[in-house]
């Protein structure tokens, strides 16, 4: 009888506790939004005619140098109006990239006639997209071209 009537006064307590809370009825906070910016190369594995190796530190390479980076930025639409400053800020990113990577594209020439990789053949031919992207909205690429890479 005890038992019983202990857990009655429990739920009376749990019955009077819930109606007496107050429920936060106010909308919901918009969620913070960001904005995405890459600068990058990707070689183009289709066309791509050299050694593994030389391919693996290739993309080593772009994935330490390339350049990524969010912003706190509370677009509306997402049409690429809204994002000119932030675009013509990533654009400044994307010359200096590039000739880096051209610069570098340049000295494998002579690791490559050094014998550093295993060609089969001597020859290495690749094509490589670089590119200034957007990751959200209208319009994300904001520049790209394509790099040819051969050996002799």
């Amino acid at each position: 009888m005890k038992t019983i009537q202990k857990l009655s006064v429990l739920l009376v307590c749990l019955t009077f506790g819930l109606m007496s809370m107050e429920c936060d009825r106010s909308p919901e906070p918009d969620h913070v939004k960001f904005i995405s910016y890459q600068v990058s190369a990707e070689l183009n594995d289709e066309t791509y005619a050299g050694p593994k190796d030389l391919a693996s530190e290739i993309n080593k390479w772009i994935e330490n140098n390339e350049v990524y980076y969010d912003l706190k930025y509370e677009y509306q639409t997402g049409a690429a109006s809204e994002f000119t400053k932030f675009d013509t800020e990533a654009l400044t990113k994307y010359e200096p990239f590039k000739t880096k990577f051209t610069q570098y594209l340049d000295g494998l020439k002579g690791r490559i006639a050094k014998g550093d990789f295993s060609i089969k053949d001597g020859k290495v031919s690749a094509s490589f997209r670089v590119f200034c992207e957007r990751g959200q909205g209208q319009d994300r690429v904001l520049k790209e071209e394509t790099i040819n890479f051969s050996y002799p």
